[in-house]
């Protein structure tokens, strides 16, 4: 499985733990490695030089319940906090809907760049301040690893995670950024500013969320790992 949640959940069906091995997901360090801030990519995608820039960067879709951005722009505009940008990088499902209501609510504070190719994506993600990663409350997501985590964290930046289950435990475990409840806009607001608010604090989490992920979520670990499997199976099958 690509998970403990995933192995938990079919050991719980009845298979027996010795048959399941997790290899999660993971990055490739060297496309998603930490860089300076390009001035020109910020302008180029709207975003004014001194903004504290929140990224969410994956598939926008139903699942992704990212409503939640829409109204806690709304909440840090009526406080006075022009100085906050959601940047929502990526399609699906929902992103039409999402952008016809920003725009409705004249949220300004919230742009939309629709797909970008990936090896563009760093050079996005350097320019944040920080990065979201938010599911909508479901039990069934309390289970994943959500693969977003891994190139945000990376590239060195905090990650503002709505999250439950084991992503939630891996952030606290990484020391790599501020959990809070999904769907909670006001909780995603206090994360926002607690970060602005500091960013030493925020340097720190980005730097300790590369190190945890350099040590558990290279790609070329995994896949030696993933090898070290399907070599053992083999040799299990070839002795029957």
């Amino acid at each position: 499985t690509v998970g403990d949640g995933y192995r938990d959940g079919l050991i719980a069906r009845g298979v027996p733990p010795a048959k399941i091995d997790v290899v999660t997901n993971g990055v490739d360090t060297d496309l998603f490695t930490p860089r300076p801030a390009e001035p020109s990519v910020r302008a180029r995608l709207g975003l004014p030089a001194d903004a504290f820039v929140v990224v969410f960067a994956g598939t926008i879709g139903m699942a992704s319940g990212l409503d939640v951005a829409l109204r806690a722009a709304r909440r840090l505009r009526e406080a006075g906090r022009d100085d906050v940008r959601f940047l929502l990088v990526g399609d699906g499902a929902v992103r039409a809907d999402l952008e016809t209501s920003a725009r409705a609510q004249g949220l300004d504070n919230v742009l939309f760049t629709g797909l970008v190719p990936r090896h563009e994506l760093p050079d996005i993600l350097a320019a944040s301040d920080a990065c979201l990663v938010h599911f909508r409350r479901d039990a069934l997501f309390s289970t994943i690893l959500p693969s977003k985590f891994f190139e945000d964290a990376a590239m060195e930046r905090p990650i503002l995670l709505g999250f439950e289950g084991h992503a939630r435990r891996l952030v606290e475990e990484a020391g790599c950024g501020v959990a809070f409840a999904p769907e909670d806009d006001a909780a995603l607001v206090a994360a926002i500013e607690r970060l602005a608010a500091d960013p030493d604090a925020a340097r720190r989490m980005g730097e300790s969320g590369r190190r945890y992920v350099l040590e558990h979520f290279d790609r070329r670990r995994l896949a030696h790992r993933y090898l070290d499997v399907l070599q053992r199976v083999r040799s299990e099958h070839g002795r029957r």
